[in-house]
């Protein structure tokens, strides 16, 4: 967790001892005539953060026991310094654990950061409140805490939801069973729209699995649409059914705003940006018939376009091959971006010197891509989900035409 200095030093005094305050009173019972409960049990949800780690957020399992300082039962827990640490993260294969600590501890690390911290507390029965406190004991020990991190179905907010799920005798579960109201992929890329790279990454490398239809119970990977569900169920009671949400606080502010409900529709803007570089390469290649300099840069640009977009096209064969990011596989924006591609980077030097094969070879290769990114866009009218790349191939299309039609006014000398 990052614990630079987002607050100011003269403010975390004040800051720490309010939040402090604010869970021991949550937890304390709601009368003061009446005897204090052996063992509470709260979730404490955490907003997105600065970092492009912390984008979606953040939960965990908070437990109280009479007399006790509050622990919080964590499952975001992984070893930052690993030697072994971006192999893993390319494979798809790193290791978290469920870790414990106090949760005024917890909360701190938060607060540093600038990020919003609510507590909800449950109203389970006393015999459940035991169970799950015994399960989370007992997976935080060495040998069981370890598990196989997936971003999307199986992170520190679905292992948080299958506890609650657990000690709600799968209530939750069976109410969750609607349709989700977005998708794996418009989560991500509403969570890291204010980080275009990170945006830009994820939409790119993310493939058809993140766009399938989704159950309101998957829908829970993101902590806080979790913290909103929590809300909605009820549990049963001697005098009937009541909230499963006792009551709720927010124990930190914060200064950040609030993540857009919906993601962002940009393809205009990919289309514009397709049009003006192939229009602009289409231009330079017909200069090139006449002119050295356009040629040159022609044969620069394609040539660097080639090696960057091919090497794309292999990192995505890369992921669905080779790795377990499930999310990655069978990604559509191979056919925009394929990776024979990269054959367009040594054709540049015969580009740049004029030679007539080169602008040839240049041309069946660029049409080909167009072409594939045409029957990516064909494909989207089969019945069935698609995966949403419409942005891309809008893109891309019209790119890899520009750089067709300059390639030929080469080849063909006019």
């Amino acid at each position: 967790m990052l614990t630079s200095g987002l607050v100011p030093r003269r403010w975390t005094t004040g800051l720490l001892l309010g939040a402090s305050l604010a869970l021991l009173m949550t937890a304390a019972p709601a009368a003061a005539a009446e005897p204090e409960p052996e063992l509470r049990v709260f979730v404490l949800t955490m907003g997105p953060g600065e970092h492009p780690f912390f984008k979606f957020g953040h939960n965990a399992v908070v437990v109280q026991a009479a007399g006790r300082p509050a622990v919080a039962y964590n499952w975001g827990t992984f070893d930052f310094e690993s030697p072994t640490l971006f192999t893993d993260f390319l494979r798809g294969r790193l290791t978290y654990w469920l870790s414990s600590m106090g949760a005024t501890e917890t909360i701190r690390e938060y607060q540093l950061t600038n990020r919003r911290v609510e507590l909800q507390e449950l109203d389970l029965s006393l015999e459940q409140k035991r169970a799950l406190a015994a399960r989370l004991a007992d997976n935080a020990r060495p040998e069981k805490r370890n598990y196989l991190y997936d971003y999307f179905w199986d992170n520190c907010s679905t292992r948080v939801r299958d506890a609650v799920d657990a000690a709600t005798e799968g209530r939750l579960k069976a109410a969750m069973q609607g349709p989700a109201r977005l998708t794996y992929r418009h989560h991500a890329l509403r969570l890291t729209s204010d980080l275009l790279w990170e945006y830009l990454g994820l939409h790119f490398g993310l493939g058809r699995p993140t766009d399938l239809p989704a159950t309101r119970w998957q829908e829970g990977f993101i902590p806080q649409v979790l913290h909103d569900q929590l809300k909605e169920i009820r549990m049963p009671g001697p005098g009937g059914e009541h909230p499963l949400v006792l009551q709720e606080r927010v124990l930190v502010t914060s200064t950040r705003p609030d993540p857009p409900a919906q993601a962002p529709r940009w393809i205009h803007w990919f289309a514009l940006v397709g049009l003006l570089a192939g229009g602009a390469l289409a231009a330079l290649g017909r200069l090139g018939v006449w002119r050295t300099a356009p040629r040159a840069l022609f044969g620069v640009v394609v040539g660097l376009l080639g090696l960057v977009c091919g090497l794309l096209g292999c990192a995505l064969i890369f992921l669905w091959a080779f790795t377990n990011h499930v999310s990655a596989h069978a990604n559509a924006n191979l056919l925009p971006c394929p990776p024979f591609l990269l054959a367009l980077f040594p054709l540049a030097v015969g580009l740049v010197r004029g030679r007539m094969v080169s602008a040839q070879s240049t041309f069946y290769l660029a049409t080909g891509a167009a072409l594939l990114a045409l029957v990516g866009l064909v494909v989207k009218a089969l019945p069935g989900p698609a995966q949403d790349n419409v942005a891309f191939i809008a893109l891309f299309l019209p790119l890899w035409a520009g750089i067709a039609y300059g390639a030929r006014s080469l080849a063909a000398g006019r």
